[in-house]
């Protein structure tokens, strides 16, 4: 983790407040795409992937997109080897969405709303525009792992129906937040859980498909557990934070209207 090794300088609260933002982006990216848009649109893309950073360099930006191609190269890595298995229909496939095969899906919807926020910043796009912009390109990404799943699905696991819920729910995350936040803590508990339930419930389950048979036990799932609870701790910090950023944007801009108001009536006067 990079925040770590700057501690000694920045202090502990901007480190914990990245980190947070983090888990937010990583869990909700939705929730912290729309947050990031609610700036000035040179900012958008600093916020998302850094919102504490004055000065957002092409270095960082370099660095945030070859992040994000590397989270694209192992989503389709992780389908490739999906596919292979779910086309084999020599041997009996337990797939029942709790297996570790898949889990890499949920990485890709953070790559996918960092690369439409920078996009939507090339084209200039309006907020409302970006938005629908992002709408469309998650729709069609979500819609093609399915297609791609449901092809190679041989074996009517149904595999295709909880890696595109579970998709669409973190990326259309703002959805929740702007019109459905009574159940949004709902969401990223039930998202945090398929992120790290393979690797929760299936080194103790004897029924679930687990590689490494060394780890078959709970001084495994234990401390995957508590990291998982972590994780959503963390990301509701995030999300505080993220909504404290928007209010105090909201302040901002009323003083703001509320000086050029003043300096219009006292040149009118």
């Amino acid at each position: 983790m990079p925040q770590i090794l700057t501690i000694h300088k920045d202090g502990f609260r901007k480190f914990f407040n990245e980190v947070s933002w983090n888990a937010l982006r990583i869990h909700l990216p939705g929730c912290a795409g729309l947050i990031a848009t609610i700036d000035k649109q040179e900012r958008w893309v600093a916020n998302y992937y850094s919102p504490l950073t004055e000065q957002f360099t092409k270095v960082q930006l370099m660095k945030s997109l070859m992040t994000d191609l590397f989270l694209i190269i192992n989503t389709g890595l992780t389908l490739n080897k999906t596919c292979t298995i779910l086309m084999d229909t020599s041997k009996k496939v337990d797939l029942s969405g709790l297996n570790s095969i898949y889990y890499s899906y949920t990485s890709l919807s953070t790559a996918v709303v960092g690369l439409c926020i920078i996009a939507a910043v090339q084209m200039k796009l309006t907020p409302t525009f970006a938005y629908l912009f992002a709408f469309i390109v998650v729709s069609i990404v979500g819609a093609g792992l399915a297609i791609l799943l449901y092809a190679f699905d041989l074996h009517n696991t149904g595999i295709y129906i909880i890696s595109s819920i579970v998709f669409g729910f973190m990326t259309l995350s703002a959805i929740f937040a702007l019109f459905l936040y009574q159940i949004l803590p709902i969401v990223l508990i039930l998202i945090s859980f398929q992120r790290s339930g393979s690797l929760i419930v299936s080194p103790v389950s004897p029924y679930a498909f687990f590689p490494y048979c060394q780890l078959r036990t709970w001084a495994f799932a234990g401390p995957m557990l508590l990291f998982t609870i972590l994780g959503i701790v963390m990301c509701g910090s995030g999300l505080i934070m993220g909504f404290r950023r928007i209010v105090a944007f909201d302040k901002k801009s009323a003083i703001q209207e509320g000086n050029a108001e003043n300096v219009t009536m006292n040149n009118l006067s």
